[in-house]
């Protein structure tokens, strides 16, 4: 934002700076920013997905210790997260804003870079939005993607007998937010606790993922992880009419978690089923399929991790050592 302009922002003022990182050319994008509506023109071989996603201040992040440009990176971040799970690529940027007349321009300008950052890192564009005045900083992002036609991941398309896979460490995120929550009480050293908070306050959402899944046609249901595996995977066996049983000693996690976990006073396995936004990906192959999804991934440079199995019946269980336990919708609960 201009150096010029008041200490505290107006609607003209958001707008603008706004309208600055939207004033490039994008394909399909007839009309953006300046009009009542976008205007979009999309690709006949496409179909779109649209996904939309709210943070509010005191109930998904806490301004205090959640920098405004990792907070605006992590807006967009979600929302790109859900087009991740679907397979598709992100294209047009939704964003409403609602800020307390306490908000100074320090801080929504470092929450606009940190949103500009992620939408240039993944190449799709901004394109509209709202500002308005409010007791708390509340976001809400929308973003319009596309997927080729009939190619989109579901979550209602998994079978019985079909390997469960997840993209990426599980209980990152988790442990991170505890950190951050903890800051004063806990003595962890700063270089241990860096990937853990940076987990939570900045995701990288799996769109390459994705897509390559997407492009595999080996994937039969796809979900990205934003409430915990045992929530997450919920949704998959409640559309799908299956049973999901994990074995915990599958589950991938930093090397450090356990470590991380005990400082902490909780428990790993909590974190790794339970622990929300760690907005990686968990999707169902179809049989016998596994071992060539493995070597197609790999040969692009990217690691999936086998975590269990589908059956007969319904829910999400949990194998462990000390037998089989059922964790359906265990999850962070909205």
């Amino acid at each position: 934002m201009d150096s010029k302009l008041q200490t505290h922002w107006t609607e003209l003022d958001v707008i603008r700076q706004l309208s600055r990182s939207a004033d490039k050319p994008y394909p399909g994008l007839v009309k953006g920013i300046g009009d009542d509506c976008a205007i979009i023109e999309p690709n006949p071989e496409e179909q779109l997905i649209v996904t939309t996603d709210m943070l509010v201040e005191d109930v998904h992040f806490n301004p205090s210790w959640h920098p405004p440009y990792e907070l605006g990176r992590k807006s967009i971040a979600v929302n790109i997260s859900d087009i991740a799970a679907m397979g598709g690529s992100p294209k047009y940027v939704f964003i409403s804003l609602c800020l307390p007349d306490s908000t100074d321009n320090a801080w929504l300008q470092n929450w606009l870079d940190g949103v500009g950052s992620m939408i240039q890192e993944h190449a799709c564009c901004l394109a509209g939005g709202d500002t308005v005045r409010g007791k708390k900083i509340t976001i809400n992002v929308t973003v319009i993607g596309t997927i080729r036609r009939n190619q989109a991941l579901l979550r209602n398309t998994a079978g019985v007998g079909q390997s469960i896979f997840v993209s990426g460490q599980l209980g990152s995120a988790a442990a991170g937010l505890l950190i951050l929550e903890q800051s004063g009480d806990n003595q962890l050293a700063q270089s241990l606790t860096s990937p853990f908070k940076k987990w939570h306050l900045d995701p990288d959402p799996e769109l390459h993922c994705g897509m390559l899944l997407s492009e595999s046609g080996l994937v039969t249901s796809m979900q990205d992880i934003s409430d915990g595996i045992a929530t997450d995977l919920a949704h998959i066996c409640a559309a799908s009419g299956i049973r999901a049983i994990i074995e915990e000693s599958l589950l991938p996690h930093h090397p450090n978690l356990p470590k991380v976990a005990e400082a902490l006073g909780c428990s790993l396995t909590e974190l790794l089923v339970a622990g929300g936004e760690d907005y990686r990906l968990v999707f169902t192959v179809a049989a016998g399929r596994d071992k060539e999804l493995n070597e197609r991934m790999k040969s692009q440079g990217v690691e999936i991790f086998r975590i269990g199995e589908t059956v007969e019946g319904g829910g999400v269980f949990l194998r462990s050592g000390a037998g089989m336990k059922e964790i359906t919708y265990g999850g962070f609960e909205h």
